[in-house]
């Protein structure tokens, strides 16, 4: 049993935040109960929320030295009993 998924508070559903998307290839990302979300995703969230309003742009900055782009990954919890959203809508792509 991992530590994200030990029994307690069936409501809480821990945030595991990341920046390789490899990590959806390793156990962490088969665990219902976690909600995974990437540091795209945060960018987006966060400037939309208004905590930080230039998320957007600071994301376009970094994409710029990038490869390839990095894009958003917001996966919530999958169980019955639990939902999750860090914030609601934080990867809806604007117009």
């Amino acid at each position: 049993m991992s530590s994200v998924t030990w029994p307690g508070n069936p409501g809480l559903v821990p945030l595991v935040l990341f920046e390789d998307p490899d990590i959806l290839e390793l156990r962490v990302a088969r665990l219902k109960n976690a909600h995974l979300l990437n540091t795209a995703a945060m960018l987006i969230g966060l400037a939309d929320a208004g905590v930080e309003p230039e998320g957007r742009q600071i994301l376009k900055r970094v994409n710029e030295l990038r490869k390839s782009p990095m894009l958003p990954v917001d996966r919530p919890a999958r169980t019955k009993k639990v939902e999750s959203e860090w914030v609601v809508g934080a990867t809806t792509p604007k117009s």
